[in-house]
């Protein structure tokens, strides 16, 4: 505070020069373009990196159902080829049981032929009573 003629008064800031004040508002403009040049550069990256990785999930999808495709199809080669063989085996089966109830017939028929063999020569001898042919039978 000066006293100028027994009055205070205050004294007053001076105003800045006029050019301080458009260096001042330039400078905040320069500051205001370069932030919205560097927003619209981040959005663009972010935009293209969306886009990208949109481009990336539909290929990555369109590979994951090849190959569930594939594999779908490779497991319905494999039960026909499954079916087709447990098929051939049963078939296979079916034939060692049908030849072996064949040679089980046959052994029986034999084993039957042999014990009426038996039984009749038996009837001769006990007939005839003949212990010389029942000796000459036995060996």
């Amino acid at each position: 505070m000066s006293l100028i003629s027994g009055v205070e008064t205050m004294s007053m800031t001076r105003p800045r020069p006029y050019n301080d004040f458009l260096d001042e508002v330039k400078k905040k403009e320069f500051k205001d373009r370069i932030d919205a040049w560097k927003e619209a550069k981040h959005t663009k990256l972010m935009n293209k990196l969306r886009k990208r990785e949109n481009a990336i999930n539909a290929w990555e999808h369109k590979q994951t159902w090849k190959a569930t495709m594939e594999m779908k199809k490779t497991e319905n080669e494999l039960e026909r080829q499954r079916s087709a063989v447990l098929k051939k085996m049963e078939e296979t089966i079916s034939d060692i049981n049908k030849k072996a109830d064949e040679k089980r017939a046959r052994e029986r028929q034999s084993t039957m032929n042999t014990i009426a063999k038996i039984t009749r020569t038996a009837d001769k001898t006990r007939d005839s009573r003949s212990q010389i042919r029942f000796k000459l039978c036995l060996s």
